[in-house]
């Protein structure tokens, strides 16, 4: 899978799962999810799942760090480094 389709796929699992859908907005690849207060601690259980059953990778305790979650391009940064 290419950069630019887990960036597809990322996005698209927190539209559509962790965000209300009053706040279906676009974000962008490096907009700040965390500050922005579109992730919290439970969105991001939610979204290390999503990514372990997706993209066939193990989270480590040790890496759930904002640095790793805290933006499309972060988190596809991350997917990479597993692969």
């Amino acid at each position: 899978m290419t950069g630019g389709e887990v960036r597809h796929a990322v996005r698209g699992f927190i539209t559509g799962e962790l965000m209300k859908a009053s706040e279906h907005l676009q974000i962008g690849d490096r907009d700040d999810l965390i500050t922005g207060g579109v992730i919290d601690s439970m969105g991001i259980m939610h979204l290390i799942g999503f990514l372990e059953s997706t993209f066939a990778i193990r989270v480590r305790e040790s890496e759930i760090l904002p640095e790793n979650f805290s933006s499309v391009e972060a988190i596809a940064s991350f997917v990479a480094r597993h692969h």
